[in-house]
């Protein structure tokens, strides 16, 4: 079973590929009252094992009795104060934490499906990185992550993603993304990138 765990400074993150069925995630979560509440709502299977395997995540990393909660942009924290990104595709799951407003994480599998709306949030810069590249399609995907996160960080609605959250380059060396943000001000962002099997994992933090 694949796991990746970093810290840094007031920063933590556990990314994990979960293949417990929703009888083993409830016993390994142990739930409160709130959040049986709210979990007996879900209908759907896939989103049921998505918010469990984020539980579960959740309580290795926290050992105190901690639940997520949202703001009015619908951005996650938790009800220590601490801040927390969530993210999942296939049975990969991952969350960071961390003390400051900082951190953003997506993880997405590579797909053929991506090229169809790449014109949404890929500029011509970004385009011509994306052509130069060894695997383009690799290259698209980690881009689209790369924004996800950085959307995820700012926290705030209306981004437009091929013109505010720019790719200016590539360490493909140190496995890094530069980038910037341009909002109220020009924020320049430093990504991390992992690739496992068919899914790229981008984080800040």
């Amino acid at each position: 079973m694949f796991q990746l765990a970093l810290n840094h400074l007031d920063s933590s993150m556990l990314i994990e590929e979960v293949n417990f069925s929703d009888a083993e995630l409830l016993q390994l979560v142990d739930l409160n009252k709130a959040e049986e509440t709210e979990f007996i709502k879900f209908n759907n299977a896939r989103r049921k094992k998505e918010w469990l395997s984020v539980r579960h995540l959740l309580k290795k990393l926290c050992k105190d009795d901690i639940s997520i909660i949202y703001n009015d942009d619908g951005k996650p924290g938790l009800s220590n104060g601490k801040n927390i990104s969530i993210s999942h595709s296939g049975n990969y799951i991952g969350i960071v934490i961390s003390d400051t407003e900082k951190i953003g994480l997506d993880i997405e599998k590579i797909s053929k499906k991506i090229e169809k709306i790449q014109h949404k949030f890929i500029n011509e810069h970004e385009q011509q990185l994306i052509q130069n590249s060894k695997r383009p399609l690799d290259t698209l995907t980690m881009f689209w992550c790369a924004k996800e996160a950085m959307y995820k960080m700012y926290s705030k609605r209306g981004l437009i993603f091929d013109e505010q959250l720019l790719i200016q380059s590539i360490d493909t060396k140190n496995s890094k993304i530069h980038a910037e943000i341009h909002a109220e001000t020009i924020q320049k962002v430093e990504l991390s990138y992992f690739k496992v099997e068919e899914y790229f994992i981008v984080w800040i933090f």
